[in-house]
């Protein structure tokens, strides 16, 4: 059996994690009989897994009102492209970028395509009135913190704790052996500086951060 997947990740932590969930939905299909056909909008890693790419994550990701007022012919070029293939498509699977993916699965459910969310926005902390859009949008959300799942499941989203798509691929490393490793005595002050994944943040928020 057959099933085509539309796949929507626009940026490279996006990219990572659905390459990932490919590889699994391909190990799984092979164990019960079904050939997955991926395409739509991801990076190398996704392509590498598989995917058949009809838009990139460079023609997308953008930080800040600058950079999609710049980006908007491409950002919008690419969701037109995306929407004339949901009829092709058995489900659709989105990760994150709420503003482009939200629109993409108002134009699924148009259609009775069933779409599934990867990475969900944090509506605990703020815009929690997108619970609503988000419950009436997803057949089933994969929020990346455990308290998510419970706070959705509450307000009556279908919610599934995923793990955390990148602390998950990070071998378990001790304190003391990852200073010895770096280099950093016991009595220094050690903190991770984790600025994003696009290149853009990298260039904005870097240099902030080394500062602050």
């Amino acid at each position: 059996m057959k099933q085509r997947v539309l796949v929507s990740a626009g940026d490279p932590s996006g990219d990572l994690l659905l390459s990932r969930v490919i590889f699994h939905l391909k190990e799984m299909g092979t164990q019960h009989g079904v050939d997955f056909e991926f395409r739509g909008l991801a990076g190398p890693k996704s392509e590498a897994a598989g995917v058949e790419i009809h838009g990139r994550c460079e023609d997308v990701a953008v930080v800040g009102l600058t950079e999609v007022v710049k980006k908007l012919p491409k950002i919008f070029g690419v969701l037109g492209q995306l929407e004339k293939m949901i009829p092709e498509s058995d489900r659709v699977i989105c990760v994150d970028m709420p503003d482009f993916n939200f629109r993409l699965a108002k134009m699924a459910k148009k259609r009775n395509i069933a779409v599934d969310y990867l990475v969900c926005p944090q509506v605990w902390a703020w815009r929690e009135e997108r619970v609503e859009e988000i419950r009436q949008l997803f057949r089933r959300v994969y929020p990346v913190l455990p308290f998510e799942e419970t706070y959705l499941l509450e307000r009556g989203v279908n919610a599934r704790y995923l793990g955390h798509p990148l602390r998950d691929i990070l071998p378990p490393r001790a304190r003391k052996q990852k200073r010895e490793e770096l280099n950093i005595p016991d009595d220094v002050f050690a903190m991770a500086v984790l600025p994003g994944s696009r290149r853009s943040e990298l260039k904005r928020h870097l240099p902030i951060l080394i500062e602050a």
